[in-house]
Parts: structure tokens; sequence; C-alpha cells
């Protein structure tokens, strides 16, 4: 099964203060270590833009050099396909919205979810089980990085 990977994640993969860092890079290893494709969408580039390269007191900012966030970000585009609309995600993110009476800032993990089901991928990689959990009813699959390591760990890890 292929697996969607949201923004938090990408973000603690290279911010190792996280305390999420370390369960995060075994998660992804496993994925990689057992052949899963790994997505994710240009959404998620451009809120991992957005973290990275703002100041530090500005709602967690890293405060990267535009050098800096370029090659992770290339990083992330060499382990993980990145997806974009299709002229059917407009439609599925309006159904999705009107359908669970999203509001506010969580349009945008709507929009995530419909760029899934455009494409048929029904397992997210998040740190944020709750803000998804309302779309378990179309079909998508919360995973955190401990599901990861408990389903694709190998023996003696």
């Amino acid at each position: 099964m292929p697996v969607y990977v949201d923004t938090g994640v990408l973000l603690r993969v290279f911010h190792r203060p996280d305390p999420a860092h370390e369960s995060i890079k075994a998660a992804a290893a496993a994925l990689l270590r057992n052949q899963v494709t790994i997505f994710t969408g240009l959404q998620q580039c451009a809120e991992f833009w957005n973290v990275t390269t703002r100041p530090p007191g500005e709602r967690g900012g890293f405060n990267l050099p535009v050098s800096q966030a370029a090659r992770r970000l290339r990083f992330i585009q060499r382990s993980a396909r990145v997806l974009t609309d299709t002229p059917a995600t407009p439609q599925i993110w309006e159904t999705l919205v009107e359908m669970h009476e999203v509001k506010g800032v969580k349009v945008h993990d709507a929009r995530t979810v419909a760029l899934m089901l455009t494409y048929s991928i029904t397992d997210l990689l998040t740190l944020d089980r709750g803000d998804f959990k309302r779309y378990e009813a179309n079909g998508i699959r919360i995973l955190t990085p401990a599901d990861v390591l408990a389903q694709y760990s190998a023996p003696g890890d």
C-alpha cells in the first residue's frame, strides 16, 4: 500500500530536537526498506518551505537559509512522489468540506485528503490523528510513526 506523508512528518525528518524525530526517521526507514511507495503533495512542500524559512518567533519557524531549505526540499522530492491536483481534485475537496462541515484552517486537511482520494491513496502518515479522524469515513487510514513501525518493522528492530 502506498503512504501519503503529511507536513508535520516531513518537517520532523530533519528537525533533530523534536521528540518525534527518531520515531519518524525509523518509520521512514521501515517504509523504504519494505519498498512502500511514499507520496506527498505540492501543498505539503509549500507548508514545509513556509515553516523551514520563517523566523522562529513566528509559529515555530526554523529560520533556515533558502539554500538549506531548498536542499531539504529536494531530498523530499527524491524520496517521495509529489502529487499535484487533477481536474477532479477540487470537486472531491468541495464534497469533503460540505460532507464534514469543515471550517477555518481545517480546509487544508480536507485538501490533503482530496488529493489522496484523487490518486486512490488511503494510508496517511501524520502526527495529527485527530485532525484527520473525520476522513476515516471516506476510507482514509490514519497512521502514526508508531503504527508504521508496528506494521513494517523487521524482526529484531
